[in-house]
């Protein structure tokens, strides 16, 4: 299905790319890093695309010194046959499609700050996290792919629960904190100045940022690599937004009538972001796959069947919201609702990816489905939402393969 060979490498400073030669032109590799850069400095410093050769070097001054970190040869110009169509399949049987059900929920949601605490214009309180519905959702979309025969992979079964071989309190209470202190600090050089930073951490920094800024990373990085090892054909990461107004003397949010959906892809590297050589041995093999394309196709199709099944619309990068400035500031845009953005996910994850924002959940209508808790799955009572959620993914990947449903 996908157009590209993965890299076989026994370290990232050991890697056998030959396979990449002769897929695109350098007219096709241009037009692809238009998606894969958003801050053209990176192609000035660490690219060079001529005729015949595709060249990375690690830094700018390895390519002053024409010392290339990669070299893959180019399909001459006009020799550029279309990306073979997806093969067609009677089933998904014997594909390989994971599930990422995004943050933690249960007794984490408030560490997260993905929770929902609200009172609804009809005067009613209510009250949801993220992870809660993330976990619902991906427990359903699994069983409907497994009914059509796929090899489902999910990162998570529980809620509460990550990818991370600590959890949450084992990690706080233990060595896994204190490593996590000191590597943060390890850049300060001044013997005063890190006494401070690490009395900055242990004495005066909430748990909530502890937990989103030293203990959320190596949960990213846990799911990346379990991901990365199952290598699915296509991965769905599930996800719900929030405008995220609050009201900080009453903990409540504000909730709004605008509501929209985005998917991202991989892509849209930012300055600094082709520094490491991990970084630039995923920007390869995205650059010389089809996976980006793929994932946009994807994702178009989860737009047609969130508008035809919940009514959401995708949101412009030209819209005023003022929360989604970033898709103007660090993404670039496929079309209206998808967009690439480098994160960790979306970088180290291969083949077809789907990251999923469907809809508001501080939306007033939206609060008010997500907050029932009429139904259940594998013991989790949630919202009959997830249950149409997860048929809307589940649609779309019948259509992406066409197939009937």
């Amino acid at each position: 299905m996908r157009n590209f060979c993965l890299i076989i490498a026994l370290s990232f400073s050991q890697i056998t790319y030959a396979g990449y030669d002769n897929l695109y032109s350098s007219d096709q590799i241009n037009e692809k890093l238009k998606i894969m850069i958003k801050h053209g400095e990176l192609k000035r410093d660490y690219i060079e695309v001529t005729d015949k050769y595709f060249f990375l070097y690690a830094s700018s001054a390895d390519k002053v010194r024409k010392v290339h970190e990669y070299k893959i040869k180019l399909k001459a110009n006009g020799d550029e046959s279309k990306q073979k169509a997806r093969k067609e399949r009677k089933s998904l049987s014997g594909l390989k499609i994971a599930i990422d059900p995004g943050h933690f929920g249960g007794h984490l949601a408030s560490l997260e700050e993905r929770k929902i605490r609200a009172v609804l214009p009809e005067g009613l309180p209510v009250e949801f996290n993220e992870g809660d519905l993330n976990l619902a959702t991906g427990l359903q979309l699994k069983k409907m792919l497994e009914s059509k025969g796929a090899n489902v992979f999910i990162t998570k079964k529980a809620l509460g629960q990550g990818a991370y071989d600590l959890d949450w309190k084992t990690w706080r209470d233990g060595e896994g904190f204190l490593d996590a202190v000191e590597e943060n600090i390890s850049h300060i050089t001044d013997p005063e100045q890190k006494d401070s930073a690490r009395k900055l951490w242990f004495e005066e920094t909430t748990e909530n940022k502890i937990f989103r800024t030293l203990y959320n990373p190596l949960d990213l990085k846990a799911r990346s690599e379990m991901l990365m090892d199952f290598g699915a054909d296509l991965t769905f990461v599930i996800h719900y937004n929030a405008g995220s107004t609050r009201n900080k003397e009453e903990n409540k949010n504000i909730l709004t009538k605008e509501n929209y959906s985005m998917f991202f892809t991989g892509g849209s590297y930012l300055r600094g972001e082709l520094s490491d050589e991990e970084s630039r041995t995923h920007f390869v093999r995205q650059l010389f796959s089809n996976s980006l394309e793929e994932s946009k196709d994807l994702s178009v199709y989860v737009i047609k069947e969130l508008i035809k099944r919940v009514g959401v619309n995708p949101v412009s990068e030209h819209n005023d919201f003022p929360q989604v400035n970033y898709l103007r500031s660090v993404c670039v845009g496929h079309c209206d609702g998808v967009y690439a953005r480098n994160m960790q996910l979306t970088r180290a994850i291969p083949g077809v990816l789907c990251y999923t924002e469907p809809l508001l959940m501080d939306n007033e209508l939206m609060a008010k489905e997500l907050g029932k808790t009429s139904y259940v799955v594998d013991g989790i009572e949630t919202s009959p939402l997830t249950k149409t959620l997860a048929e809307v993914y589940f649609a779309a990947t019948l259509s992406f393969y066409k197939l009937q449903n």
